[in-house]
């Protein structure tokens, strides 16, 4: 099959996630997640933001710590603001009722909130930054 050049503005991954159920035991649910495609230069780009959060954490963590400053850091990039940055859609969430929920960012907010959808979400937000997610998608394809 030959190889049409035109650039990849989206991809779709599904996203596992176990919801915490009676007893200890869990539901598997699933969620699709419509991600913005970062080429390299983007990818880099997105990649050195987050190593200089990183460093200006680490930093000033260390001046919280010597108490040269009063208040603990926050950290300055999460993975709620690149998420918020790259995901465009997340299909298959419903109401209590049976209704599709469609995806805003207030939807984005509170599923953060749940500690097993953000954390799964936040392993797939980095395997899009480190371009693993894409060639996983392009080898199905």
């Amino acid at each position: 099959m030959a190889f049409i050049v035109k650039p990849i503005e989206t991809i779709k991954l599904p996203l596992i996630i176990h919801v915490p159920s009676e007893l200890g035991n869990f539901a598997e649910n699933d969620l699709v997640v419509t991600w913005k495609y970062l080429d390299e230069d983007a990818r880099i780009a997105i990649s050195e933001e987050l190593n200089n959060s990183r460093r200006e954490y680490n930093a000033a963590m260390k001046a919280y710590a010597a108490g040269d400053q009063d208040e603990p850091p926050t950290v300055s990039l999460t993975d709620k603001d690149l998420c918020e940055r790259l995901v465009v859609n997340i299909e298959g969430m419903l109401t209590p009722e049976g209704e599709e929920i469609p995806y805003t960012p207030d939807v984005l907010g509170q599923l953060f909130k749940m500690n097993y959808v953000a954390k799964p979400l936040g392993e797939q937000l980095l395997s899009i930054i480190n371009g693993s997610a894409a060639i996983k998608d392009l080898e199905k394809n």
